[in-house]
């Protein structure tokens, strides 16, 4: 007998079920909801997020499932802020014009021109692709070199060079691209009793606010 093979709509489903777990609903909610907030075009959103504008629709539309890169999520993290600030009326559009600036430029990196486009996901990494470590048209460096980015006359750095909301999405992305927040929490219930600082982290940098989690890394940096 064949073996059955998933058609096109089977797979878009299996993918949006893969968003969900991963990132909590499927990404074209997300960033149509991002989009409508900000008042941003699907080129725009891609540009900021530093996607090429193929690999946004197929990531949209449930033909990809995963985003590729951490510093992507981590852009889309700031972006789901930046528009809870719009919402409530915490941001002018003056401050809204410079805040997705700074969103786009976080880092030095700008994973444009394809440097995402073609490569193939699998457990949330590049597979093939030439991101890691390379650098943008800046010279700045991309996530291989990361932790080296200098920054004269910028915002405080921590130990590893990086500016600490840059360093507390970072380590988000990182966790919550390995496991869901209920995972993350049961997690921390595990290790409650035994481990409580391990687990205070886990909390905080799994499924607390990013606001909070600036605040326990600060605290960290300045006891090292």
């Amino acid at each position: 007998m064949c073996a059955m093979v998933a058609t096109g709509d089977e797979q878009t489903d299996r993918n949006r079920v893969v968003q969900v777990e991963l990132y909590g609903e499927p990404l074209g909610e997300s960033f149509r909801r991002i989009s409508e907030t900000l008042g941003l075009t699907q080129a725009r959103l891609a540009s900021v997020i530093g996607l090429s504008a193929p690999m946004l629709s197929q990531l949209m539309s449930g033909r990809r499932a995963k985003i590729g890169h951490p510093m992507v999520v981590q852009r889309v993290q700031a972006l789901h802020e930046l528009a809870e600030d719009v919402v409530v009326g915490r941001v002018t559009p003056e401050v809204l014009r410079a805040r997705l600036d700074e969103i786009q430029q976080s880092t030095g990196a700008a994973f444009t021109g394809g440097s995402l486009a073609g490569g193939s996901l699998a457990g949330g990494s590049l597979v093939g692709g030439s991101s890691a470590g390379a650098s943008s048209a800046t010279g700045a460096p991309t996530a291989g070199g990361a932790d080296k980015i200098a920054n004269p006359g910028g915002p405080p750095v921590g130990p590893t060079g990086l500016e600490p909301r840059t360093a507390v999405h970072t380590m988000q992305s990182m966790l919550r691209a390995v496991a869901g927040a209920d995972e993350l929490l049961a997690a921390v219930r595990t290790l409650q009793p035994t481990h409580p600082e391990l687990a205070e982290f886990l909390r905080i940098y799994g499924a607390g606010r990013t606001s909070e989690a600036v605040q326990h890394y600060e605290r960290i940096r300045s006891e090292l």
